[in-house]
This record gives C-alpha cells, sequence and structure tokens, in this order.
C-alpha cells in the first residue's frame, strides 16, 4: 500500500529541451535505482521556465514536443508515473502544462490554472488559463485528456489515485487540489 514517490529538480538550460531532456531522464535513473513509482518533476522544465517571448516560438514549442518524446521512448521500461511540465500549444492558445506519462505513453496533460501576472511573474502575458472543460489533445501519437480536473488511477494499486496541480494553483483560494481530493484523489502532484 505505499510508494515511494521523488521529487527532483533537474539541472535545465533555459530553451535548450534536448539538454534539459538529458538532464530529467538522469534524474528519472537515479529515481527508477532508488524504487520510485511517482517522480514529480518542475513546471516547464523541459524549456525552462524563464523563456519569456521564447514560449511563442514554433521552434521552442516543437522542440519542447520533441523533447517529450526522447523523455517517453526513454522511460517505456518503467513502472513509474513521471509528471514533467512543458508548454503546450492546444487550438489557438498555449498553456502551461504538466504531463504524465507512464510506460512511455502520455496518460493526461493538465494545464495551469492560476496563473501569476505580478513581479517577474508575467505568464498571463504568454500562456491561457485551464478552460472549464476538459477535452482531448494529440500528444506522443494519441489522443489523450487535457484538463486541469483529471484523476489518473493505477489498476495494480486502487489506493493511488493521482491528481496535479501547477505550482500557483495551490495558492488559490480554491485550489484544484481541494477538488481533486474530493474526487477522490490520494496523492496531489504540485
Amino acid at each position: 500500500g505505499f510508494v515511494k514517490a521523488v521529487a527532483a529538480t533537474p539541472v535545465v538550460r533555459v530553451a535548450d529541451c534536448a539538454h534539459n531532456a538529458g538532464a530529467i531522464l538522469d534524474v528519472f535513473c537515479r529515481a527508477e535505482r532508488d524504487g520510485a513509482k511517482l517522480l514529480v518533476l518542475p513546471e516547464l522544465c523541459v524549456t525552462g521556465y524563464t523563456c519569456g517571448d521564447l514560449f511563442l516560438q514554433l521552434a521552442l514549442q516543437r522542440a519542447a514536443l520533441a523533447a517529450l518524446e526522447t523523455i517517453a521512448r526513454r522511460t517505456e521500461h518503467a513502472d513509474m508515473l513521471v509528471v514533467l511540465g512543458l508548454p503546450l500549444s492546444v487550438g489557438c492558445a498555449l498553456y502551461n502544462c504538466a504531463v504524465v506519462l507512464h510506460r512511455g505513453k502520455a496518460l493526461g496533460a493538465v494545464p495551469k490554472s492560476m496563473l501569476p501576472n505580478y513581479g517577474e511573474f508575467y505568464e498571463k502575458r504568454i500562456f491561457a488559463a485551464a478552460p472549464d472543460l476538459s477535452q482531448t489533445v494529440r500528444l506522443l501519437g494519441r489522443d489523450v485528456p487535457f484538463g486541469n480536473r483529471l484523476l489518473f488511477a493505477c489498476g495494480t494499486l486502487p489506493e493511488l489515485i493521482l491528481g496535479v496541480e501547477i505550482c500557483e494553483d495551490l495558492w488559490a483560494p480554491q485550489p484544484p487540489s481541494t477538488l481533486l481530493a474530493s474526487a477522490g484523489a490520494t496523492v496531489i502532484a504540485n
């Protein structure tokens, strides 16, 4: 009934998705050696958080998806949930997302709900907040759920039901984690 969870911060370079994929995989390998079943990585770790206007460049968005494919391919043998952050273009909007991977497949993408817009954080200028309704998005060759109310349930360990929110979401008067826990989440990744 217990799961080893790891929160890790790889050393990333701004807008260097190939390097960052390697750093993420190094952390993944260590977590795997340590017997982790859940690895939670930082917000926008595939690109780096401070890309600013570069997030709007298709070249960076494509590099992030290519890095996600590399990470997925290299983790397909492992029985570990991996939660990692990257920008995703869905429809006509760009979202700051956490993608949940398992055995090399994307299980879903969770967009950030509460976008900061103060101090050095100007996310509302770049990203859209999570839409009210869940939908699907094409990711790693398949349609997967996209929304901030997703639960990821484990077939072999029914007590493990993962909910995901991103950074600032936790500080809202009613954070997504409250709704996720009410819906059955037993673990919240942020």
